[in-house]
C-alpha cells in the first residue's frame, strides 16, 4: 500500500510538471480500446452467468443470485460500470489497471513470508483514481483474513501514505479518508466484475485458458458445460468464495448496487 501511494504521488507530481510524460505512457489508439473493451464485455457477461449459475442452487445467497441473475439478462449493470469509468475524480494518478497477483513478484524470508512485491506487467496504465487500482487488487489478490478483519487498517494506511507522499512531493492535493472511503464504494460494480470474473482465476485448482472466458462462443453453450465453467470449481474455490460473497456483502456492495438499479429504472 505504501509502495503504490507513493508511485501514485510520484506520478501527480510528475504531471504538474510534465504532463506529455503521463500522457505518452497512458496514449492508446482508439482501434486499441474497442477491442479491449469488446473483449472485457464477453469477459463480463460469461463471468456474470457463471457466478449466477454457481449461486442459483445456494439459498443462503437467494437474493444475491437474483441480482446477479438479473444483472446477467440485461446491460443495466454494465451502464453501471460504464458511468463509473467516466465520472470525474477528486484526484487522478498513474495506475497499473491489471495489478493483480499473476502480475506480481513476491520476497519472501526464510519464514517464507513475504517482504516485497514488484508490479512487473504494465502493459495496461490509465491516468484516473488510484482508488481503481487499489479496488482490483483487493478483490482479486489480498489475503481472506485481510478482506475480513483488516481493510479499514489497509485504507488508512494507503489513505495516509498518499497524502503524506503527496505533501512530501509538493502538491497540494490530498484526500479525506471518508471521501476515499466513499470512492472506494461507487467502484462497486469493479467489485464484481473482479469477485465474478477475476478472483476464480486466483482459486482454480489446476491451470484455466483465459481465453475461455474472452470468446463468445463461452456464450453459445450452457454455461455449466463451458470451459470458463472449470474457474467455479474445486477444493480452494468451494472453500473461499462463499467467504468473500459474505465479504462483499457485508462491505455494501449489492445494496450500493440495488440503490443505481433502482436510479436506473425511474429515468
Amino acid at each position: 500500500a505504501e509502495t503504490s501511494a507513493k508511485l501514485h504521488a510520484l506520478s501527480v507530481a510528475v504531471y504538474k510538471e510534465h504532463p506529455e510524460i503521463i500522457e505518452t505512457l497512458v496514449k492508446q489508439s482508439p482501434d486499441f480500446v474497442e477491442k479491449g473493451l469488446q473483449a472485457f464485455k464477453v469477459m463480463w457477461t460469461v463471468g456474470l452467468r457463471c457466478m449466477a449459475a454457481y449461486l442459483e442452487d445456494k439459498p443462503d445467497f437467494r437474493e444475491y443470485w437474483e441480482f446477479i441473475k438479473t444483472a446477467e439478462e440485461n446491460d443495466n449493470l454494465w451502464n453501471i460500470f460504464q458511468e463509473m469509468e467516466k465520472k470525474n475524480h477528486q484526484l487522478n494518478a498513474l495506475i497499473q489497471a491489471d495489478p493483480w497477483c499473476t502480475n506480481m513478484m513476491f520476497k519472501h524470508n526464510a519464514l517464507g513470508e513475504a517482504t516485497d512485491v514488484k508490479i512487473f506487467d504494465f502493459q495496461s496504465l490509465k491516468y484516473t483514481t488510484p482508488v481503481r487500482e487499489f479496488v482490483t487488487f483487493i478483490w482479486s489478490s489480498v489475503k481472506l483474513e485481510v478482506r475480513q478483519s483488516k481493510l479499514d487498517d489497509l485504507y488508512h494506511l494507503y489513505c495516509d501514505s498518499l497524502n503524506g507522499y503527496l505533501e512530501e512531493f509538493e502538491c497540494t492535493e490530498k484526500i479525506a479518508f471518508e471521501d476515499f472511503k466513499a470512492e472506494i464504494l461507487s467502484f462497486s460494480p469493479l467489485v464484481v466484475f473482479m469477485v465474478c470474473c477475476v478472483l476464480p482465476f486466483s482459486l482454480v485448482d489446476g491451470a484455466i485458458e483465459l481465453a475461455t472466458y474472452l470468446t463468445e462462443e463461452t456464450l453459445k453453450v450452457p454455461i455449466k458445460e463451458s470451459p470458463a465453467y472449470l474457474t467455479y470449481q474445486g477444493k480452494a474455490f468451494e472453500k473461499i468464495y462463499p467467504q468473500i460473497l459474505d465479504q462483499i456483502v457485508k462491505e455494501g456492495v449489492f445494496d450500493y448496487l440495488r440503490v443505481k438499479m433502482d436510479q436506473l429504472k425511474s429515468k
